[in-house]
């Protein structure tokens, strides 16, 4: 019996002393645990900040290196064909270059402000910046025709922020140009026009409509902008005539269509063109709702003009293919000579 007692304690022994043993182990674990996670680990966010910010201004570089390489090309073919004197592409570059400076320090000036204040003092600015070539010609070193040859460049030699394309692909600088010489606007306005596009950050830039901030902010009245929209429409439908006859015209030097079904199809998408113009006048005075039911209700019905003149036999689905399958949106306002 003595002995029995004897091991039934031992046993008991050696299972406490075991349960200690494991407890000791596992509080010793669960402080090397917590020791762990007061390490902070960089989030994923911190990490590639770095590489963000290194990777725009690599881009940054790139581009800026671009735009002096087709600055300084221009102004040598300038030079080459003597519309400018070497003396004057130096002192245009030298300009520019200061006007970039200064645009950076304007820039670093903006980057604290809040919105309200950033849009406050770009206002305040407004009359006061005049561009680089604008300057030029102002102290009487190279003349209004020299300038624009040179045309519109951003401060370091690139196409500048009012060089971009509008809708269409025409450029605002080709607009104001038209204006001007159309007498729809004055110099001295087209010039007001490219100074406000340039003090433009990209925070009151995106999604802006540039004709509707132009009234918006007296830069141009009502008036001038629908003129200015109609030069601009005027403007898209030469270019995308010019295309298309060009295009046309190749097709019947290669003998993929003759001259009468080039003909025929001018003629059918210039049909389709006033078929489309009465259709946008029905739906000016819709509701969007009603406008999205009435778009809905035409899906189905709407055969586009190379698919009518294929369906007529008057040719090929082959030939169709070489007009091309866009060939109704780049012949919009097209004429028949």
């Amino acid at each position: 019996m003595k002995s029995v007692a004897l091991r039934t304690k031992i046993i008991t022994g050696i299972i406490t002393g075991g349960m200690l043993l494991s407890s000791v182990s596992l509080a010793f674990a669960t402080g090397i645990k917590s020791t762990k996670t007061d390490v902070k680990t960089p989030s994923k966010i911190e990490v590639k900040q770095p590489k963000a910010d290194a990777l725009k201004a690599s881009e940054q570089v790139q581009r800026d290196a671009q735009r002096q390489k087709n600055l300084d090309a221009k102004l040598a073919k300038l030079v080459t064909d003597k519309t400018i004197t070497q003396d004057q592409s130096d002192k245009i570059k030298a300009a520019i270059a200061t006007q970039e400076a200064a645009n950076k320090v304007e820039k670093e000036k903006t980057k604290t402000m809040t919105k309200a204040e950033r849009k406050s003092y770009i206002d305040s600015n407004k009359t006061t910046h005049i561009s680089a070539l604008k300057a030029l010609v102002d102290a009487g070193t190279i003349t209004q025709a020299q300038a624009d040859k040179v045309g519109s460049f951003g401060a370091i030699g690139g196409p500048g922020k009012h060089g971009k394309d509008m809708k269409g692909g025409v450029k605002l600088e080709s607009i104001l140009k038209l204006g001007v010489s159309s007498n729809i606007i004055t110099q001295s306005e087209s010039d007001k026009v490219l100074s406000y596009e340039k003090t433009k950050t990209t925070d009151n830039k995106i999604k802006t409509n540039v004709y509707k901030d132009l009234v918006d902010n007296n830069i141009l009245t009502q008036a001038k902008v629908d003129a200015l929209k109609a030069n601009e429409k005027g403007q898209m439908d030469t270019q995308r005539q010019a295309k298309m006859e060009t295009k046309l015209a190749k097709l019947v030097t290669d003998k993929t269509i003759t001259q009468d079904q080039s003909d025929k199809i001018k003629a059918a998408i210039v049909t389709q063109e006033a078929a489309n113009k009465v259709e946008m006048e029905k739906t000016k005075t819709m509701t969007a709702a009603e406008r999205k039911s009435y778009m809905e209700s035409k899906k189905g019905t709407h055969i586009s003009a190379l698919k009518a003149l294929v369906n007529a036999g008057t040719i090929t689905q082959a030939q169709a293919d070489k007009v091309g399958h866009g060939a109704n949106n780049h012949m919009a306002g097209i004429k028949i000579k």
